[in-house]
């Protein structure tokens, strides 16, 4: 517990607060980049139209197990009737209805009740782990503003340090060598402030791109601000993600659905009954030119056909497609170990990586103030002539490496605790609240 303490005392104390600018018009913390990442990207939307197609493909089978009703019509009318041609109209109503007699086609609605299941499965698996993403990026775009932050108090302290330097110059208690290294190291500063505001824009337009938010914003650090540290074990971890895991449900449905297809295929050596009834009206009429008047006939009837047909040989084809079946079904239980073995082995490195996270950041602290000491001591020892330029120089590098150590290492632990998160199943419900 006191370990858990001083990560989150370290925490706050370095988190660093920026006011939004005049040319910001949004401010967000990661819950709301995640919220807008989820209505916004395109890879959940292409997610979404995959469950509609499957609710489609559901409509589709359930269509087979109901009779079709169709009506029919026809009239054919000759120049010259006759006995041989006459004029006829017949019209009707038929009901079909055709099924296997293993419930072949109950098969295929059951599958494709279970084929919404795993494409809802893959979309949670794809939003979790699109939602991760978003997290990172965020966390990223943090550590790349701090990193200017530090850049600029880089440039800031040379910039100081130079002019104390010129006007020990002027009094000649330093020599110009003094001034060259404090000008070449200003000029570093700079050049690292540049690659760091460089940083900051990436950063910030990927944010924009997988998020779907406008270009003028601001983030914050109060969601994380408010993290308590994750306090679990490894057992635990991996139990959680086994049991959580859309990528394990969808796998374990997939073989539920390659079982039933293999039922499905070996329905082909059933017999098909076809039934059919129906209504039919006709009138048939003959010219005079034949018996001197004219004259037809009318007839009604009702009647209902039942047929068996069955395949006595088909080259060898359901043979194949039973064997391809059993290939799937083989094919999905090794996917499933293989979700099982990966995801077992994401949580060991997630855990991991959380540990050394917490232990880095804590050494950090006690490095980073050990650095600014020794700055201060540096600068006052330089002022009474009692280091050079050099010893400077290297205090001042010290305290900026110790700054951008802690700071990665700060927001190591926060990327680490929601791949934690994230390995358990449980990042939607972090983001998304």
């Amino acid at each position: 517990m006191k370990i858990h303490g001083l990560i989150v005392f370290v925490c706050l104390a370095m988190a660093v607060y920026k006011p939004v600018s005049a040319g910001e018009t949004a401010h967000y913390t990661l819950n709301d980049l995640c919220r807008a990442a989820n209505e916004n990207a395109e890879q959940i939307k292409i997610a979404e139209q995959d469950v509609m197609i499957a609710r489609q493909e559901k409509q589709r089978a359930r269509s087979v197990l109901i009779p079709r009703a169709t009506a029919f019509g026809s009239y054919t009318r000759y120049k010259d009737t006759n006995v041989v041609s006459p004029n006829t109209a017949s019209a009707g109503i038929r009901l079909n209805q055709s099924f296997t007699l293993n419930g072949r086609e109950l098969i295929a609605y059951d599958v494709a009740k279970k084929g919404i299941e795993t494409n809802a499965y893959t979309l949670e698996a794809l939003r979790s782990s699109y939602l991760l993403e978003v997290a990172l990026a965020y966390f990223d775009a943090l550590e790349a503003k701090r990193m200017l932050e530090i850049a600029q108090a880089d440039v800031e302290r040379l910039q100081t340090h130079k002019q104390a330097v010129e006007e020990k110059l002027r009094v000649g208690s330093v020599t110009r060598t003094d001034l060259f290294r404090a000008e070449a190291e200003l000029s570093r500063a700079k050049s690292d402030r540049e690659t760091a505001q460089n940083s900051v824009v990436q950063t910030r337009a990927y944010i924009v791109r997988i998020t779907g938010i406008d270009t003028k914003f601001s983030i914050s650090e109060t969601d994380i601000q408010a993290r308590d540290p994750i306090e679990t074990s490894l057992a635990q971890i991996q139990s959680q993600a086994l049991a959580n895991r859309f990528e394990i449900k969808s796998a374990q449905k997939n073989l539920e659905i390659t079982d039933q297809t293999i039922q499905y295929e070996k329905g082909e050596y059933w017999p098909q009954l076809n039934l059919e009834t129906g209504y039919r009206k006709s009138d048939v009429s003959y010219g005079s030119s034949i018996i001197g008047m004219n004259t037809g006939s009318s007839n009604e009837e009702a009647y209902a056909l039942a047929e068996l047909q069955f395949t006595l040989f088909d080259g060898g084809l359901r043979r194949a497609q039973i064997r391809q079946a059993e290939a799937k079904r083989n094919q999905a239980d090794q996917m499933l170990n293989q979700a099982r073995n990966d995801i077992i082995l994401e949580s060991r490195v997630a855990f991991s990586e959380y540990e050394t996270a917490q232990k880095t950041l804590i050494n950090l602290a006690d490095e980073l103030t050990s650095a600014r000491e020794n700055y201060q001591a540096v600068q006052m020892q330089y002022q009474y002539g009692m280091a050079d330029i050099v010893d400077m120089m290297d205090a001042n590098t010290l305290l900026v490496q110790s700054e951008r150590r802690i700071s990665n290492a700060r927001y190591a632990l926060y990327q680490t605790m929601y791949r934690l998160f994230y390995t358990q199943g449980m990042l939607p419900a972090h983001v998304l609240e």
